[in-house]
């Protein structure tokens, strides 16, 4: 098209991009594709597989987890304990404090 521009001019430039414009339109409205309801609702042997390839995939993590925590178990010199859900400060702070030992 840039070459086009520079040979025609930017008037015949711009019938030719309209001509691709409409040309590709009618190329997608003829053989372009739709996407229906039952295009979106999964087989039940594909959800299965699904769920099967999610739970490997999690068992091998996990597994993997275990396996690095075990040959590098120095590395963790404290335990983190997660603040528990809804709970007040003053009671996440003297949970901290118990578990370290301090009074």
């Amino acid at each position: 098209v840039h070459t086009y521009f520079e040979f025609v001019g930017p008037r015949m430039a711009g019938f030719l991009l309209s001509a691709f414009s409409k040309m590709f339109t009618t190329f997608l409205q003829k053989f372009g594709f739709t996407c229906a309801m039952a295009d979106l609702i999964v087989a039940k042997d594909a959800e299965q597989r699904r769920m099967d390839l999610i739970y490997e995939t999690r068992r091998l993590a996990s597994q993997a987890l275990w396996e690095w925590t075990e040959t590098h178990d120095h590395l963790v010199t404290e335990p983190i304990e997660a603040p528990r859900k809804g709970e007040p400060e003053e009671v996440s702070k003297q949970r901290e404090t118990t578990r370290r030992g301090e009074q």
